[in-house]
């Protein structure tokens, strides 16, 4: 066999691993009890992986498949390295600004050079005079001045650029905290108060500043997967605490045991249970009091918190909602189906505002709808995840998306996001062997300023963010651990110190670029025969195609209104 047939065989191989893992981390995370069936696939995932090594091995730097040369960077150096040197790189070629040592050395050639030419067999032949001279302004002064301009122009119109230097100065410590016996689905952060709930139908309380936990709330009997914190004001608008001091905060579950309750972290008390007839995938709550959720077969419900009664249903999606936010009057949501839809609360009625239709990124390209798995709104923007390599960001009164790079693998998710003062964080997920790590771009725009990588933490479902008394920022990331990574950009440790204690914070140079449409393949075809390690790779190695997202593309406006009665 030829070196290229060779070579493509390989890729193949790795394309459809790759494949298989993530189909079976997706079925590690299904909130329900799994069959027989399932869990022997999921215990496959160890040899999938092994095997996925060995191949990966025999492929060289330059011709790693899916990893990097996707991004056309194939010397730049691996995930979780520190590239600050291609940060300084980037920055020049994308603010257009000459390093100085550069253009001096250029200026001193330009200068040296017509002395090095000046010989008469090259330059002046015998049968012709030389020309006059022609006075010319000192070059180096020129190019001096011209670099002190640069530099002005730089400090007052690249603040990415000063953001950037501040990140690569900070020191990220983490601790990690004795978390669930099971994954953590959704977790919830204000001030020094952490809510984490989780599959193993609990939910915790924790003091951040003390980094030890308050109390286990029990009560559900399937897996909880979504919790939402209420303000300290909305906690004592509510007829639940009246009389009781501010430390007294309601909290709201959603659970698969068709329920949600109300407790008081305070207390750990149930002050309200509500059957909902249906498994809850998210809920929130607005100011008003009036609670909305969200269940894995895409219906859309309001509640009054006070007495439980049921305000309005309807079928919103044609698969699970999978994220619900509100913000400005306004109610942003997604489903399992790749669909982003907008709605206001009328009358104590959802009104659809906008639903995604057709969406198109800015270079015109059809945005394939995918699985969403998180969101996160600032203003007028909505920013989500999905099962490929970019974070989105939709404006969505103009339907315009823009695609932020979020991984270096083609085969990635975005599970968790979320906009916290000028900041958008996102978690990633290298497949190849199993760990998360979180990037860090700045808002409106998402441009993107570090990484933080630890290499030893695993996939990343939530995460929350909140600021200490000293200012650190502080992000909280859950999963199958519960961490707490605290940013200090201020006090860093001792020369001592710091020569044992790894700093992870890093700069990756790809996620630096524009980002780029993703491969149309998903892995929601892949059969039980797809899934035996024992079988020959090239069998059955046809295209691979997602119909269940296939849809015709039409003609037609990119924002695309309803209204639901």
């Amino acid at each position: 066999m030829s070196a290229p047939s060779m070579s493509i065989n390989l890729a193949r191989q790795i394309r459809k691993l790759r494949k298989k893992l993530r189909q079976i981390e997706n079925l590690e995370r299904l909130g329900r009890q799994l069959s027989e069936e399932e869990r022997l696939k999921i215990g496959k995932k160890s040899q999938f992986r092994e095997r996925l090594q060995e191949y990966l091995a025999q492929v060289s730097d330059d011709e790693d498949v899916g990893k990097f040369d996707s991004f056309n960077s194939p010397n730049e150096s691996s995930l979780g390295s520190d590239d600050w040197s291609t940060f300084t790189e980037t920055e020049a070629e994308m603010t257009g600004i000459e390093d100085p040592a550069d253009s001096d050395h250029e200026d001193v050639a330009m200068e040296t050079e017509p002395d090095e030419k000046r010989s008469p067999e090259k330059e002046n032949p015998p049968e012709k005079e030389n020309p006059p001279k022609k006075h010319e302004p000192p070059v180096i002064k020129q190019t001096t001045e011209k670099i002190a301009l640069k530099k002005k122009k730089s400090d007052v119109q690249d603040p990415i650029h000063s953001l950037r230097k501040k990140w690569k100065s900070s020191f990220c410590f983490i601790s990690e905290y004795p978390d669930h016996s099971d994954i953590i689905n959704d977790l919830v952060v204000d001030g020094r108060i952490l809510v984490t709930a989780s599959r193993d139908t609990t939910l915790k309380v924790w003091d951040l500043k003390e980094g030890r936990q308050l109390r286990n709330l029990g009560g559900h009997t399937g897996s909880v997967t979504t919790v939402f914190l209420l303000s300290e004001q909305a906690s004592q608008k509510s007829g639940y605490l009246a009389g009781k001091p501010p430390h007294h905060r309601l909290v709201i579950s959603g659970s698969t045991d068709c329920s949600f309750k109300i407790w008081d972290i305070a207390t750990g008390a149930i002050l309200k249970s509500v059957y909902t007839y249906n498994p809850i995938t998210r809920l929130a709550c607005n100011q008003k009091g009036l609670i909305l959720t969200g269940t894995d077969g895409g219906k859309m419900e309001i509640w009054d918190m006070e007495t439980g009664e049921n305000l309005h249903s309807v079928i919103a999606f044609e698969g699970a909602v999978t994220a619900i936010k509100m913000a400005d009057n306004h109610i942003f949501s997604t489903s399992s189906t790749g669909v982003v839809k907008v709605f206001q609360i009328r009358d104590n009625s959802l009104a659809c505002m906008y639903e995604s239709e057709n969406l198109r990124s800015v270079s015109g390209a059809l945005v394939t709808p995918r699985f969403i798995r998180s969101l996160a709104v600032f203003k007028h923007m909505v920013f989500y995840g999905d099962d490929a390599i970019n974070i989105k960001l939709l404006e969505w009164k103009r339907g315009i998306v823009k695609k932020l790079p979020n991984h270096t693998d083609e085969f990635a998710s975005t599970d968790a996001i979320c906009c916290f003062e000028d900041l958008l964080v996102a978690s990633s997920y290298d497949l190849d062997n199993g760990l998360g790590y979180i990037n860090i771009r700045s808002l409106p725009h998402g441009d993107y300023l570090a990484t933080l990588d630890d290499e030893d933490t695993e996939r990343i479902i939530c995460l929350g963010c909140a600021r200490t008394k000293s200012g650190n920022l502080v992000l909280v990331t859950g999963g199958m651990q519960l961490k707490v990574w605290e940013i200090d950009a201020i006090h860093r440790p001792s020369q001592e110190d710091e020569e044992e204690e790894e700093n992870y914070v890093h700069f990756i140079s790809r996620l630096n670029r524009p980002g780029r449409d993703s491969d149309t393949e998903s892995d929601s075809d892949l059969s039980d025969t797809d899934l035996d390690p024992d079988v020959d790779e090239d069998e059955n190695d046809g295209p691979s195609e997602d119909l269940s997202f296939k849809k015709e593309e039409e003609k037609g406006s990119w924002l695309s209104y309803c209204a639901i009665l």
